[in-house]
């Protein structure tokens, strides 16, 4: 409907004479309601004037939006960098580089299958800071501008609506080596993986032998099928937009029916998108003749391409984040509702991360641990004694990675809070007062934060608060009484996956837990008490 005058005024009038009459299904009246509650939010209830300002806003955006993605996905700048620079890189990383004969240098992308292991692993800490400076540069010229147009648009268009700026409209849906004695930015991740493996003594590089990409590729859909009641079949000979990409139909277990298409576009390649996200392509809803589609979602990531002889190895953060991926795929296939303006993942976005979350809890246990490990020369499962060692590490660095959460929180709800902002100067200042870490000089992260600019403006506190959910819904259910019990992996696919939005987030959640949700288990998780 967006901007649909005509349209709005049309479900205006159903509702207030019609609706009662018709008896709606309970998706179909929550749809109508939404749809004129989206039509409000949209000023179609305002006079032509100002909705002509507001519909050439909304255009503005989308154009600069689109550009700040693009901009972030075509960035393929690298930096030189000799062996010596690469110093404590494994050597299956290394291997993995383009080598440049004219400057006998690696070229080093600013992409995440190079920026995160190099940041975390380089016992060399000027290559750290020239990382962390560029990677933080990426788009700054372009971007910065377009980010600031993009707050000030925001910002008219809430006072347009009548509010008092853009997050009042969005929270009115819901209601022992060298140290200076400080730590820079670009020390945090190489400090953070040193506490993994000085305190829990834990070797990534060890570990990750035991993840190659296609076994753990196979375990884990066999997983999914077992939890969710689903069968995954490889399809080869398929239309696709690129070779890399895999194909799998997915249908119900029991009843055979075909639920939806899923494709995983695992290896990185230029003008892709850089980090890992999952994409609907296609809601399975009901089309106008009643009839159901077929689902159809895409999960991206830059895992590191195989090489020679040796398969693409992921290490144990890397397995975390595609449970994760996989988990929106599977809100989009599991969904049944009847709307696309309610299927899959189109929930509340306080809740839209945690049934992905959830699923993270699947990394952490012994048994899928065994289960998706298979070291690629031996075939051996990870030994329980590495298992051990990662779970107990699980906490590790708890205190700065959720406090770097907040500062994202808190500078997504200080830009959109009022008009024209500095975005450097901004940045740099909470993250000062949060984490006592100075901002690199002349770089200006917010710039290739895409979350800022799609799909989270205002509400980048639901990844914590998400967490909320998904940690009382894991611990309550799956910690209790079995991570691969069918029944409960059943019951979360019928309470929590099919109604995709056509039922109110804490309604679905209550329906689950048989209880009011609450936050001890997500405290516990952090370390802290709960009440």
């Amino acid at each position: 409907m967006s901007m649909r005058k005509d349209i709005f005024d049309k479900l205006v009038l159903y509702k207030e004479k019609f609706s009662s009459r018709d008896n709606l299904k309970p998706e179909l009246a929550r749809c109508l309601n939404y749809l004129i509650h989206n039509g409000r939010r949209n000023g179609l209830h305002l006079n032509e004037g100002v909705r002509n300002k507001i519909k050439s806003i909304k255009k503005r955006l989308s154009e600069l939006q689109l550009q700040f993605t693009r901009n972030l996905a075509e960035e393929n700048s690298y930096l030189l960098l000799s062996y010596e620079d690469l110093t404590g890189m494994p050597y299956s990383f290394i291997e993995g580089l383009n080598f440049d004969p004219d400057t006998k240098k690696y070229e080093v992308t600013l992409k995440s299958h190079h920026f995160f292991p190099v940041t975390r692993k380089c016992g060399n800490p000027e290559t750290r800071r020239i990382m962390e400076y560029y990677y933080q540069s990426r788009c700054q010229p372009q971007n910065t501008k377009i980010l600031e147009e993009i707050i000030e648009l925001r910002q008219q268009e809430a006072e347009l609506l009548g509010y008092r700026n853009h997050a009042s409209y969005i929270q009115c849906e819901k209601y022992n080596l060298p140290f200076n004695e400080r730590l820079e930015l670009w020390d945090f991740r190489y400090y953070t993986t040193l506490v993994e493996e000085e305190m829990y003594t834990i070797n990534q590089d060890e570990v990750m032998e035991y993840f190659p990409l296609d076994f753990v590729t196979h375990q884990m859909l066999s997983i999914y099928e077992q939890l969710l009641n689903l069968k995954f079949s490889y399809l080869g000979n398929v239309q696709k937009w690129h070779d890399d990409v895999i194909v799998y139909r997915v249908k119900d277990g029991e009843t055979d029916h075909l639920m939806g298409y899923i494709y995983l576009d695992l290896y990185p390649r230029p003008g892709k998108f850089g980090h890992a996200c999952s994409i609907p392509l296609q809601a399975g809803c009901l089309d106008s003749n009643g009839r159901r589609q077929c689902a159809m979602a895409a999960m991206l990531t830059n895992f590191n391409r195989p090489k020679h002889s040796k398969p693409t190895l992921l290490d144990h953060k890397e397995v975390e984040q595609y449970f994760h991926e996989f988990g929106h795929l599977m809100h989009t296939i599991c969904s049944k509702a009847e709307t696309p303006l309610f299927f899959g993942t189109k929930v509340e976005t306080d809740f839209v991360e945690a049934p992905s979350q959830m699923l993270e809890n699947w990394v952490w246990h012994p048994e899928p641990l065994q289960y998706l490990s298979r070291h690629f020369k031996t075939t051996h499962p990870l030994p329980r004694t590495l298992i051990n060692k990662l779970i107990r590490s699980r906490r590790a660095n708890a205190a700065g990675l959720n406090l770097r959460q907040v500062v994202f929180a808190i500078f997504d709800q200080e830009i959109h809070s009022g008009g024209r902002c500095d975005t450097q100067k901004l940045y740099a200042k909470i993250l000062k007062d949060i984490m006592g870490i100075d901002a690199i000089p002349e770089t200006n992260m917010p710039c290739n934060f895409n979350h800022l600019c799609v799909g989270y403006s205002g509400r980048y506190y639901s990844y914590l608060w998400s967490e909320v959910f998904s940690m009382d819904m894991f611990n309550t259910t799956f910690e209790k009484l079995g991570v691969m019990n069918p029944v409960i992996g059943m019951r979360y696919r019928k309470c929590i996956l099919e109604p995709g939005g056509s039922v109110n987030a804490v309604d679905m959640i209550r329906n689950f837990l048989g209880r009011e949700p609450n936050n001890n288990a997500f405290l516990q998780s952090k370390g802290l008490k709960s009440n």
